[in-house]
């Protein structure tokens, strides 16, 4: 019975939780994730990939200046398989691994004890619960028709390009026909599955632009040329590109998150900063968007005898669910007594996920998984300081990854 777990999926999940590392750098957490499976009897790989060259200078740059570089080699993640009794279809299921850079203010007796560091978006979760479903499934080789790859997934924060374009890269989910990722979330109660019929979260662009103008005493504007005034009127343009430019019934959206530019309160400055992202999730729309605010910049600029700098730096594509995929989902989590409802949903959210990455050569599903307990109308949102997870909802995941992994397989009709 699956309560025989629950003492050590709480464990490693606890464990997991004190020592949040970030993207790429998941170095004991993969040394922890081996012993686990080591001591499970599970055949496994550790990630090791050669990752030169896969992101463009542009980005690379901008992930160093924020003290998140690419390593040139990556061996953070693990790969583990476990084979049925019977030859068959491979599907895969995926945590990720990784932490954030978040200090850390629960107050838990297992906190993080590296400091500025935190699970603040629930993958010490994933990951007990895809080492439970590991064991569960170790124990139950007699159901399994196939193979199941369980991927362990680094950097899913990032840095560029991504654990899951790594994943893909290291080759040990080449024969992978379906691939299956569940997500916590306290803003569902406990027991509630949420699972996206299609669109599950959005492609996710940055954008770092600069306007240049010439210095001038405050005083005296008119013989410089002010890049604040030149963002003012590019600010106001990009929400007309939404408002006006893309069909209202699309979803997308541009928010600039910095603004910078100036030091004094009587000088006006020789260039400003726009740092933002874009949210969208049709690929011709998505690149619409970039170039109309290019133009919306360029002729700005020139309209006022300015000059400016624009980068896109291309983030994780939209993740789109396969509907079939997703309603096979809710019939597996039917048939588990343990969850309460399933809300097969049609709006999206505007995060981003690479699972896209996954998504976007094979079919499969990402699931939203309740831990926000009986009360969800006070409970912190992810990659907030302060979230906490309801640690019952730990074993309705590893099940769920379980079921899936098992149904999956041993349907004919895939």
């Amino acid at each position: 019975m699956i309560e025989n777990y629950e003492e050590r999926i709480i464990e490693n999940r606890r464990n997991l939780h004190m020592c949040p590392e970030t993207g790429f750098n998941e170095y004991n957490t993969t040394k922890y994730i081996i012993e686990c499976l080591k001591q499970y009897g599970i055949e496994y790989e550790r990630i090791n990939v050669d990752a030169t060259g896969l992101v463009d200078d542009s980005t690379k740059q901008y992930f160093t200046r924020a003290g998140a570089s690419l390593p040139s080699r990556v061996t953070t993640g693990v790969v583990a398989t476990i084979s049925g009794i019977e030859s068959g279809k491979t599907v895969a299921i995926r945590g990720d691994i990784d932490g954030l850079n978040i200090p850390e203010e629960t107050g838990l007796e297992f906190s993080s004890k590296n400091e500025g560091y935190m699970h603040a978006c629930g993958h010490d979760c994933h990951t007990a619960m895809l080492l439970g479903a590991a064991k569960m499934l170790a124990d139950n080789k007699d159901k399994i028709k196939g193979t199941v790859k369980l991927i362990f997934q680094p950097a899913e924060e990032g840095p560029a390009p991504g654990g899951a374009r790594i994943v893909m890269e290291s080759g040990l989910i080449d024969d992978v026909d379906a691939i299956f990722g569940i997500h916590v979330t306290p803003n569902i109660p406990t027991g509630y599955i949420e699972i996206p019929n299609t669109e599950a979260m959005a492609a996710t662009d940055l954008f770092d632009i600069k306007i240049i103008g010439k210095g001038t005493h405050a005083m005296s504007p008119h013989l410089g040329i002010d890049p604040i005034y030149m963002a003012s009127i590019i600010i106001g343009q990009f929400q007309g590109i939404i408002g006006r430019e893309i069909d209202p019934i699309e979803k997308a959206l541009i928010s600039i998150g910095k603004i910078q530019g100036g030091t004094a309160f009587n000088a006006i400055p020789t260039e400003v900063n726009l740092l933002g992202t874009v949210r969208t999730f049709n690929e011709n729309i998505r690149n619409a968007i970039f170039n109309k605010m290019e133009n919306v910049v360029k002729g700005t600029t020139e309209m006022y005898g300015g000059s400016y700098e624009f980068t896109r730096l291309k983030g994780y594509s939209a993740t789109i669910n396969d509907k079939r995929m997703s309603m096979f989902v809710k019939k597996v989590c039917e048939g588990i007594k343990d969850i309460s409802g399933v809300t097969m949903s049609d709006v999206p959210k505007l995060g981003g996920e690479d699972f896209s990455h996954y998504l976007e050569t094979r079919q499969g599903a990402f699931i939203w998984l309740g831990c926000g307990g009986n009360e969800v109308s006070d409970k912190e949102c992810l990659h907030n300081s302060r979230m906490v997870v309801d640690e019952d909802s730990l074993i309705i995941g590893s099940k769920l990854y379980k079921e899936i992994a098992i149904e999956y397989l041993n349907k004919e009709d895939f």
